[in-house]
């Protein structure tokens, strides 16, 4: 049986701070993430595509497609609407 690894606890002040700055820099993507995704939602609604879109964010069209509605009267194709 493996043991479990111990949980990582900082022990200098350089550690401290290192960590301190990532997690300033995570919460930062995520906040740039959904804005990222309000765009996207703006742009579909004015009509243009996911395909577009995914090229733009660096996502695929699936992932597009999950994140942001197709506009009223859009259909979705039936492989991206399979998950």
């Amino acid at each position: 049986m493996r043991m479990a690894r111990p949980k990582f606890t900082p022990k200098t002040d350089g550690q401290r701070r290192a960590i301190a700055a990532l997690k300033i820099e995570v919460k930062n993507r995520d906040e740039a993430d959904t804005r990222v995704w309000e765009a996207a939602r703006a742009a579909r609604a004015e009509g243009v595509t996911a395909r577009y879109i995914g090229e733009i964010t660096g996502r695929t069209e699936r992932t597009v497609h999950r994140h942001v509605p197709a506009p009223d009267g859009e259909d979705v194709p039936a492989e991206m609407d399979a998950d």
